[in-house]
């Protein structure tokens, strides 16, 4: 909570978000990306994947946050089959991390012109 009551009320914080374009939004999703991460890193929900789609929409160079994200997830992954030896059900539970994953593979081997 004082995180929060100290990101909302800090004056240099609430001008760029008023005065930039995308870049309020990218890191708006960004962070929210992070923190449903976190409070789920455990769980391996694929909600923070979302986020942060949504945040490269806003401004495409957060595109290097989701290679990061997606990588800290993989490591998650496999360690849970490490320890489980059931790769059959991680895998399946997580189609929509490993599409994001492979999207953002595919975006950073063609670069846009």
């Amino acid at each position: 909570m004082p995180i929060a009551l100290t990101l909302f009320f800090n004056t240099y914080l609430i001008d760029f978000f008023a005065l930039s374009r995308g870049y309020a939004l990218s890191i708006g999703f960004s962070t929210l990306s992070l923190q449903s991460y976190l409070a789920s890193f455990n769980k391996l929900e694929t909600k923070a994947f979302t986020y942060a789609c949504k945040a490269i929409l806003a401004d495409f160079s957060l595109l290097y946050y989701l290679v990061v994200l997606s990588t800290i997830h993989l490591f998650v992954l496999v360690q849970n089959w490490v320890q489980t030896k059931d790769i059959k059900r991680i895998f399946l539970n997580q189609k929509v991390a490993l599409a994001f994953i492979l999207f953002a593979l595919s975006i950073i081997s063609m670069p846009i012109y």
